[in-house]
């Protein structure tokens, strides 16, 4: 129901104390799944799923019987909304992640359920009869609303919270092989003139002057919400890898400083056309590059190119077959 490396994560996360666990699940197009329970108890006739915590359970497990007794579906991605909700019957916790599956929910415990985009998820919200859980349950939407469900696209975000540190020339030229999308954040002078949403990577020794391990700057979906390595970076923000980015990766970071508000400005447009949970990627296993990005999770199936890069296809790579031989400098 949630991704096995998540479950420490999430146990260390949940406070002591709390009576329910609850989760609050989205779709890629970012509907919410609103659920009326059978019978409407206490007046509620809308509302987030969660269940009573069990003495004999970590909090992983009873998320994990929460998604699986109430929702019936796994989640690709699982974040804390960091509040303690209080009524006159629970004391509860909630997180929030993103289902792949958009079809129709099915009915469990005879409760009905349906995906609502937040302005629908709101007004019927609204009409719910319990006051305390009306409140929390809008409470619950409005946070969950500002936060990115999706681990995949939060690597985006950092890219958009690099350029806002003024890292504008890192660049996000991703792909998908062969199963899984992959998103190295690298320099724009690595990047193509013939297809800006591509790259050339230089000869390894380069990196491996720089202390680089391979593939230390290359996000891939497979890692989920473990970016580049990072096993304690399970919830951080978008702020939050981007300020580590530039910490950790620096010699990467340090390539990229400077202004570059060209594809500074197509990444918020980009971002924008996908919004709240899409990719995009330049070619995959059956795609191949064209004048357009491929999209995936998006309700639009394509954006534009990003402005050109900098160098030729096999540019860099022939260079440091050039000079990077030298006994000397190896």
């Amino acid at each position: 129901m949630i991704p096995e490396e998540l479950h420490d994560a999430i146990n260390s996360v949940v406070p002591n104390g709390v009576t329910h666990l609850g989760f609050v699940v989205t779709n890629t197009l970012g509907q919410y799944l609103v659920t009326e329970p059978n019978g409407h108890p206490y007046g509620v006739t809308a509302t987030f799923n969660k269940v009573k915590v069990k003495i004999d359970e970590r909090p992983s497990q009873t998320v994990e019987r929460c998604l699986r007794d109430q929702v019936g579906q796994s989640v690709v991605g699982v974040f804390p909304i960091p509040i303690v909700w209080s009524t006159s019957n629970s004391n509860g916790f909630y997180l929030a992640g993103m289902m792949k599956n958009e079809g129709q929910p099915v009915p469990h415990q005879g409760n009905r359920a349906a995906w609502l985009d937040f302005q629908d998820a709101e007004s019927l919200i609204s009409e719910s009869g319990n006051l305390e859980s009306r409140r929390r349950d809008l409470g619950l939407l409005a946070a969950a609303s500002e936060m990115c469900l999706s681990p995949y696209r939060r690597i985006l975000l950092m890219v958009r919270e690099l350029h806002q540190l003024g890292f504008q020339r890192l660049r996000a030229p991703a792909y998908e092989y062969p199963l899984a999308w992959r998103c190295p954040i690298v320099p724009a002078y690595w990047t193509l003139r013939s297809h800006g949403g591509m790259y050339d990577e230089p000869n390894s020794q380069m990196e491996h002057w720089f202390g680089i391990k391979s593939g230390q700057h290359v996000y891939s979906s497979a890692s989920g919400q473990f970016p580049f390595g990072w096993n304690d970076a399970a919830f951080s923000t978008p702020t939050e890898l981007a300020i580590r980015f530039v910490r950790e990766r620096r010699e990467i970071a340090c390539a990229g400083w400077g202004p570059d508000p060209e594809y500074a400005r197509w990444l918020e447009v980009a971002l924008a056309a996908t919004a709240p949970n899409g990719l995009f990627h330049s070619f995959a296993e059956f795609e191949k590059p064209t004048d357009y990005l491929y999209t995936d999770m998006a309700r639009v199936d394509r954006v534009p190119l990003p402005p050109p890069g900098w160098v030729a296809e096999g540019e860099l790579s022939q260079h440091g077959t050039d000079f990077l031989d030298d006994d000397g400098l190896s």
